[in-house]
């Protein structure tokens, strides 16, 4: 499955819900500095094993998402923390 979350939220870290196979939701904790495009593996929350009963993994695949940024001051503040980390390394 694919979850969408803010370029921010993986900067800083984050916990999303997600859809189990046999309903309910799941909660799962995205850690920082995660990039766009990482698989997280959810063990024992996939499909069933027919012989063995056990259940398999959830793939989570990690969407980036953008925000739209029209205020002149806040993406100056994105542009200075760009630059200063940027300079380190």
């Amino acid at each position: 499955t694919t979850c969408a979350i803010n370029v921010f939220e993986l900067i800083l870290g984050t916990e999303v819900n997600i859809n189990k196979l046999e309903g309910g939701t799941l909660n799962i904790k995205i850690p920082k500095g995660t990039n766009p495009g990482t698989i997280l593996s959810i063990p024992q929350h996939g499909l069933p094993d027919r012989r063995t009963g056990r259940r398999g993994n959830i793939y989570l695949e990690i969407k980036g998402v953008t925000p739209k940024i029209d205020e002149y001051e806040k993406l100056e503040k994105v542009k200075n923390l760009y630059d200063e980390l940027s300079l380190r390394s």
